[in-house]
């Protein structure tokens, strides 16, 4: 895949700050809308937690209430966004486990799966491994972090934005709007069209996303991909990312509000 240049230009410290969690066709690739939500369960790991791998990598990852999660990862020792890790999760007494995880990196590596093994404390920490078939286990150590349970609204989220758009053949400058009702409706510099729809999911800081490409230009045709939506705190920058049901084609979309935003 090549998003590496878009990604690197768009995103830049996001890996510290932002999510990466995008849970689009998750649950073990069936092609379930990651719908619902509500208050953080005591007893598993759902939550956003930042952190690091040991290979000196900061990671952002976002483990919803059906235990489907999304990994922003950066680059080895940079904060230059390197890739994105989805798959669906079972988390019960601290033990995380994960056998259908599929890394997206951004570089020379493309499409790898993956199994993560680890423990966590709710509310508090996740660590283990990352576990790609004979290759050396990454460690990582991630802390939770509470604005979780921040609840996402239509308010915060409507507005014109700016920024970028890539895909697995495609990266370009896009242009979207996000209506006071949640309706999307956007554009890439190519000329290719979307339009969508967004929802606060629960009671949590995510929103829930569904876009459909409308043809002719557009790299991927008339897809629909499904997955997550996210505002940083304290920012108007806007982070959203999907995939389609097959889990090996999707798109990431980041974008800044114009802080004159009032959409109808």
């Amino acid at each position: 895949m090549n998003w590496e240049n878009t990604l690197r230009s768009a995103i830049g410290v996001l890996a510290i700050s932002a999510l990466a969690a995008c849970g689009g066709g998750g649950g073990g690739g069936d092609g379930d809308s990651d719908s619902g939500g509500g208050s953080v369960d005591a007893g598993t790991a759902e939550g956003l937690y930042t952190g690091t791998t040991g290979n000196g990598q900061t990671l952002t990852g976002l483990v919803l209430d059906n235990g489907n999660y999304w990994v922003l990862y950066s680059d080895v020792n940079s904060s230059a966004i390197d890739g994105v890790i989805q798959g669906s999760s079972s988390s019960n007494n601290g033990n995380f486990t994960s056998s259908n995880g599929r890394d997206f990196n951004f570089g020379a590596y493309g499409i790898s799966d993956l199994s993560i093994a680890g423990t966590y404390v709710a509310k508090q920490s996740i660590a283990g491994n990352l576990n790609y078939g004979g290759a050396k286990p990454t460690t990582f150590n991630a802390s939770y972090d509470a604005r979780y349970t921040q609840p996402a609204t239509l308010a915060n989220i409507a507005g014109s934005y700016s920024g970028q758009s890539a895909t697995a053949g495609e990266n370009e400058g896009a242009n979207f709007t996000v209506s006071a009702t949640g309706a999307i409706s956007g554009s890439g510099a190519s000329g290719c069209r979307f339009t969508g729809s967004v929802a606060p999911r629960g009671n949590v800081a995510a929103y829930d996303l569904t876009l459909s490409f409308l043809g002719g230009i557009c790299e991927q045709g008339t897809a629909t991909i499904t997955g997550i939506a996210y505002m940083e705190p304290g920012s108007n920058r806007l982070l959203a990312a999907a995939l389609d049901s097959t889990r090996r084609n999707g798109a990431v979309f980041i974008g800044e509000k114009a802080a004159t935003s009032v959409m109808n």
